[in-house]
C-alpha cells in the first residue's frame, strides 16, 4: 500500500462485524477487487479503483468500476479502455446476504 493503515488488523476485524459491504479505495493506479468473508458469512468487497486517464497505470490499463446494487445483491463491472472505448472486461456478481438467510 502507498499509505498503509497502522491499524489494518483492527480495521479488518471491525469490518467483519459491521454492516459495511463495500470499501472503495484508490490512488495506486491499478484496479483490484478483493472479497473478505465477514463473521456472519456475508461478503465485504475491497474495491481499489483503477485510473481512467493516467499514463502511469501499474497494470497497463485505464479502467474504472461501475457498481449496480439491488438490496443485498451487487453487480460490479470492471470497464477497461481499449480500441478508443471503455468496455466491460469482467463482471463480478456478489450476494451480501448472510449465509444463514440464504
Amino acid at each position: 500500500m502507498h499509505h498503509p493503515l497502522n491499524n489494518a488488523e483492527k480495521f479488518i476485524n471491525y469490518l467483519k462485524e459491521s454492516p459495511i459491504h463495500i470499501v472503495c479505495t484508490g490512488h495506486l493506479h491499478y484496479a483490484n477487487l478483493t472479497l473478505v468473508t465477514k463473521n456472519q458469512g456475508e461478503q465485504c468487497v475491497f474495491l481499489h479503483a483503477g485510473s481512467t486517464s493516467c499514463l502511469r497505470t501499474k497494470d497497463g490499463k485505464n479502467s474504472y468500476y461501475s457498481i449496480n446494487t439491488d438490496q443485498l445483491k451487487c453487480s460490479i463491472d470492471w470497464r477497461v479502455f481499449a480500441n478508443n472505448a471503455f468496455t466491460s472486461h469482467k463482471v463480478y456478481e456478489i450476494d451480501f446476504t448472510p449465509d444463514d438467510a440464504r
